[in-house]
C-alpha cells in the first residue's frame, strides 16, 4: 500500500465511515494473545466481565478487541469498516453478493456485524457516529491491505457496499495490480491479487496494519516474543513488514511517521 503519512499524531479514537478503523481478533489462547500484542503494540486491556474478550486500547483509545473462542490453529484479524448505520450496510453486503455472519448487534463497544466478500475474506462492519477522522497514532490500526484472486471485483463489491462512489472524502486509484483508497488523502485501504508464493495462494484475506513509532524495533520485539517475520514490503514511507503472532494470525507493521 502507498501509504501518504500525516506525520505523527496522537491516537485519536475518531473514525471514518467507508473504511477500516478498527480490528478484531479471533485467538484460540486470549493470554498468549495478551502477552504479545501489549508490549509490541503498547495496549493496555480492558477486560468487560472477566469475559472471552477484550478491548485494547493504545492511549487510552480503544484500538481493537481480541476475543478467545478461535479454534487454536484459525487465528486471524479482520478489519472493521466504519459505517453511519450497520444494519443498512450489513442488507448491502447481502445485496452484493457477500454472505452476513453475524449482526448486526449491539455490544458494549456499538453496533457490529461481521461479513465475508464473494471471494471469502472476512471483514467487519462498525456503526460511528459519521466523524471524519481515523485513529491515528502508535499502537492503532493504520488502514487494510487485501489479498484476493480478483481485485478489481473486489473494489466493486466493497464499493457498493459502502458507496465510495458518493462519498466526496474517499478516493479511488487504480495503480498496477492493485486498487487504493484514501480517506482525506490518506491511504486507508489497498486491495491486491494474491501473489501464489505458497502463503497467499488464491485465498482471499484482510491484512490489517498497526502503526509502530520504530518499525525496525518493532520487528525485532515480535521475534523476541516467539512471533514471525514473514517478509518486508515496499519501501521508503509505504514500508512495512509482514508478521505473525504466535498463534499464526498475520497481520503487518508499518512505521507511524
Amino acid at each position: 500500500m502507498r501509504t501518504t503519512h500525516p506525520g505523527p499524531v496522537a491516537v485519536t479514537g475518531r473514525c471514518e465511515p467507508a473504511v477500516p478503523c478498527w480490528a478484531g481478533l479471533l485467538t484460540g489462547s486470549l493470554p498468549t494473545a495478551l502477552d504479545f500484542y501489549g508490549p509490541l503494540l503498547g495496549w493496555e486491556f480492558d477486560r468487560p466481565g472477566g469475559g472471552r474478550w477484550v478491548t485494547a486500547r493504545a492511549a487510552g483509545t480503544p484500538v481493537a478487541f481480541l476475543a478467545g473462542d478461535g479454534p487454536a490453529d484459525r487465528a486471524a484479524w479482520i478489519p472493521y469498516f466504519g459505517t453511519e448505520d450497520a444494519d443498512r450496510t450489513a442488507e448491502l453486503v447481502r445485496e452484493c453478493g457477500g454472505t452476513l455472519a453475524v449482526g448486526a448487534i449491539e455490544t458494549r463497544l456499538g453496533r457490529f456485524a461481521v461479513a465475508a466478500d464473494p471471494q471469502g475474506a472476512a471483514f467487519g462492519i462498525r456503526q460511528v457516529d459519521g466523524v471524519d477522522a481515523c485513529a491515528l497514532g502508535p499502537g492503532a490500526p493504520f488502514g487494510a491491505e487485501l489479498r484476493c484472486p480478483d481485485p478489481f471485483a473486489a473494489a466493486v463489491f466493497y464499493g457498493e457496499v459502502f458507496e465510495w462512489e458518493q462519498r466526496p472524502r474517499i478516493d479511488i486509484a487504480f495503480e498496477d495490480d492493485r486498487v487504493v483508497v484514501r480517506a482525506g488523502g490518506v491511504a486507508a485501504a489497498a486491495l491486491r491479487r494474491a501473489d501464489g508464493d505458497g502463503h497467499d495462494g488464491q485465498h482471499a484475506r484482510w491484512e490489517v496494519l498497526f502503526a509502530v513509532p520504530d518499525l525496525d524495533r518493532a520487528v525485532r520485539r515480535a521475534a523476541g516474543l516467539r512471533g514471525g517475520v514473514r517478509r518486508e514490503l515496499g519501501a521508503g514511507a509505504a514500508r512495512r513488514v509482514l508478521l505473525t503472532d504466535p498463534q499464526g494470525a498475520r497481520f503487518a507493521v508499518l512505521g507511524a511517521s
